[in-house]
């Protein structure tokens, strides 16, 4: 956590834009996402930074090098 602050960890600096998809693609992307413990967003990200030759966006690889406290 940054400082005092409740919730999850921020991102950093990203810009929030609106996307519109068919209806048909939208579940096949979700979907996938939640196979890898994403939310959708981080998703399209991920995919259209590989899809331009781009690095990885850090907040994600920062998100599969700490996996959550196993429960006891």
């Amino acid at each position: 956590m940054a400082g005092n602050r409740p919730g999850p960890e921020p991102k950093g600096d990203r810009k929030q834009i609106t996307v519109r998809m068919p209806r048909t693609q939208h579940g096949i992307y979700k979907e996938a996402a939640t196979r890898l413990g994403m939310d959708l967003g981080d998703y399209l990200a991920l995919q259209l930074a590989k899809a331009h030759g781009l690095p990885e966006p850090a907040y994600i690889n920062r998100a599969k090098q700490d996996p959550l406290p196993m429960a006891v």
